[in-house]
């Protein structure tokens, strides 16, 4: 089932999959501007794959990476 969560302005703040009431797949969330936020991804509702994070200027601050729940990668800054 599609998940979406809007802004007062109308703009999508959250969006992703549920797959029995669990986040699965790609999530997004964004600026209330509309630009990207984050984008996170699950499996079955563990954390799992790559998470970027975003400046409001639309600059990768920063990525994590998971695997089923644990953190394989952290703090990796991207200039």
């Amino acid at each position: 089932m599609k998940y979406l969560e809007h802004y007062p302005n109308g703009k999508v703040k959250i969006q992703g999959i549920l797959l029995d009431d669990q986040k699965d797949g790609e999530w997004l969330e964004f600026f209330p501007d509309g630009s990207l936020k984050n984008r996170k991804n699950f499996c079955q509702g563990i954390k799992h794959g790559v998470f970027e994070f975003y400046k409001e200027n639309g600059e990768l601050d920063f990525k994590l990476v998971y695997n089923q729940g644990r953190i394989k990668i952290s703090n990796f800054k991207v200039k």
